[in-house]
This record gives structure tokens, C-alpha cells and sequence, in this order.
């Protein structure tokens, strides 16, 4: 027995559908709702009302239902990889911060103390864990998440629904914003390369001095220290120079 699934939904049936599965990939993905610790039905309950409104919003870019059962699964998968795109951008955007605290683990003598890290459901580094969970605290503190949300509205306007799809153009988004994640990560961690090689520097010169000393007795305490209070002073300014890269690499998305 066949099912003929353009039989089956009528037209706010098949808006609502269309919403739900872009919709749907996005929040999977989405900072603070899509993390490992938050359950599916909890996703789903938030999917399902939002779908229901962006559907209602966005009545007259959305298509008519195609002929065919062919088409409209098409159709559909062509909306759930659209929302797994700009889903993957978003949580590379949140991977800024895993690189800074990688960075400054490496530089402050962190390395071997990891612990779990519940925004990228493995193990991590302490540092990149505090800077983790602390922005996607401030998301939800500063409203930047409604403009994630106008943001995802906004997707219709690159990517229409039946529209072409544009691999080129997604591949080389891809590519930009991870380069800019890593570098803007390496940048937040600036000031630990400095207090790193000046240490190293110092170090250094008293092994020439004194060659008895055991210079890495000394230096590892020194660098721990060191990292710490210099983490305790900039990390706010770091969070907030990220929440502002973070806005500028939405709209450089053309998302907001």
C-alpha cells in the first residue's frame, strides 16, 4: 500500500512541516538548547510551538506544497541541511572559547588537569570549560539569544525554501568562520603567550646563571601562578570582547 503524502497535509499542515524540519536541525544545534545535557523532549517541546509561529510569519515565503511524494522529501531534506549549516556555524562561533581555554591550559601548566566539558560532551581542558559554560550563560543573560532567534529568521531570506542550494557559498562560509574562530580563540589568549615566553625568558636566564638550580621545580609553580591571577584578571574583558565578535560574525553571516 502506497502513501501519497501530498493526499495526506493540507496547507498549514505542510507551512508548519517545512518550519519544523529547518527549524528543528537548527535547535538541535542551537547554544544552550542543543548541548548534550538538555533532553529531547525538552528540544521538542521548544521546536514545536516555535515552528507553529515562524510558520505563521513566514506564510508568503514559504512554497506551495510540490506534486509527488519524491519532491516534497526533497524538499524537506533540503530544509534539514540548510538548518544543520547554519546550526554548525553557531557552534563553531561557541568553539571560540574551547580554543582560548586550550590555549591557556597549554600556557599555564593546565594540561593534565581536564574535566568534563557538558558543551561539547567530552572532556576537556578547566579553563575552556569555565569559558564555555560562562557564554552560554551570557547569551541567555545579555538577550543575545533573541537575536538568534531573529537570526534564524533571518535564514530564510539567504536560503528560501524550494530555492537553489548554494554549496559554493556554504562551503566558503564554513571555511571562513572556522579561521576566524580559531584566530579570534588565539587572540583571546594573547596575553597568556606573553606572560609565558617572558617566564620562559626568565627562566632561562637563571639556568645560565645558577646551572644547579632546577629550573623546572621552580618554574611550573611560578606559571600556574601566574595563569591563574592573569585568568582572574582578564576573563571579563574576555567574554566581553567574544559577545561582541561573537554579534559581528552573526551579521558577517548575514544572519541578523
Amino acid at each position: 500500500m502506497t502513501i501519497d503524502l501530498a493526499q495526506q497535509m493540507t496547507g498549514p499542515v505542510w507551512a508548519f512541516l517545512v518550519v519544523f524540519c529547518r527549524l528543528a536541525s537548527i535547535i538541535m544545534l542551537f547554544p544552550g538548547i542543543g548541548e548534550v545535557y538538555v533532553q529531547r523532549r525538552v528540544r521538542m517541546l521548544i521546536a514545536l510551538p516555535l515552528s507553529l509561529l515562524f510558520s505563521v510569519a513566514l506564510a508568503d515565503k514559504l512554497p506551495p506544497m510540490p506534486n509527488g511524494t519524491t519532491a516534497i522529501l526533497g524538499l524537506l531534506g533540503s530544509e534539514i541541511l540548510v538548518g544543520i549549516f547554519f546550526g554548525t556555524l553557531l557552534r563553531v562561533l561557541m568553539a571560540t572559547l574551547e580554543t582560548t581555554g586550550s590555549v591557556i591550559s597549554l600556557l599555564s601548566g593546565f594540561s593534565n588537569a581536564q574535566i568534563f566539558n557538558p558543551a561539547l560532551a567530552s572532556v576537556g581542558t578547566l579553563p575552556g570549560a569555565m569559558l564555555s559554560i560562562t557564554g552560554v550563560l551570557l547569551i541567555f543573560i545579555t538577550g543575545l539569544d533573541h537575536v538568534l532567534w531573529r537570526g534564524v529568521m533571518g535564514t530564510y531570506d539567504v536560503f528560501q525554501p524550494a530555492g537553489p542550494l548554494m554549496f559554493a557559498d556554504m562551503q566558503q562560509s564554513m571555511i571562513q568562520t572556522v579561521a576566524r574562530s580559531f584566530n579570534l580563540g588565539v587572540q583571546l589568549a594573547a596575553p597568556f603567550v606573553v606572560i609565558s615566553v617572558l617566564i620562559g625568558l626568565v627562566m632561562g636566564i637563571m639556568a645560565k646563571l645558577m646551572p644547579q638550580l632546577q629550573i623546572f621545580t621552580l618554574a611550573l609553580p611560578v606559571q600556574i601562578l601566574s595563569g591563574l591571577l592573569l585568568f582572574a584578571v582578564i576573563f571579563s574583558g574576555i567574554m566581553m570582547l567574544w559577545l561582541e565578535r561573537f554579534g559581528d560574525d552573526l551579521r558577517a553571516l548575514q544572519m541578523v
